[in-house]
């Protein structure tokens, strides 16, 4: 994983802290059963960023490849706002996103690239879209 997460950096290439990096996880080894991206993202750092401010998440587009890509820019805020409706799971002091790396059907819903299905599995929510943000 540390190779993962330091191609991922120097890939994105600005000297952030704000930022999460995640291998493609094929569903024989994810906890949904789906390929996903999984983040861990630290509400402490969250609650810290300035207003306005962003999430990146880094996420690698091909198992093996560590020269392709795919960035989030998410707003802080759009975090948060998940965070405090009870959308999006944690893991101790972090959030915890299981982000699809394709459409598929899940838990009998309908799940776009990059929605969150962490949520799904762990809250019995709706998936929560991350699409919107990629750039």
């Amino acid at each position: 994983m540390s190779n993962i997460g330091s191609a991922g950096r120097d890939w994105f290439g600005k000297n952030s802290k704000n930022i999460a990096v995640s291998k493609y996880y094929e569903a024989i080894e994810s906890y949904p059963g789906i390929s996903v991206w999984w983040f861990s993202v630290p509400l402490a750092k969250l609650q810290t960023m300035r207003t306005g401010e962003s999430f990146y998440l880094v996420s690698q587009k091909h198992v093996g490849i560590i020269t392709e890509w795919y960035l989030l820019e998410v707003p802080k805020s759009y975090l948060l706002d998940q965070y405090v409706l009870g959308n999006l799971a944690t893991l101790g002091e972090k959030l915890s996103l299981e982000l699809s790396t394709g459409n598929c059907l899940y838990r009998g819903l309908q799940v776009k690239q990059f929605d969150d299905v962490c949520s799904t599995r762990k809250l019995n929510r709706s998936p929560v879209p991350f699409g919107q943000f990629q750039i």
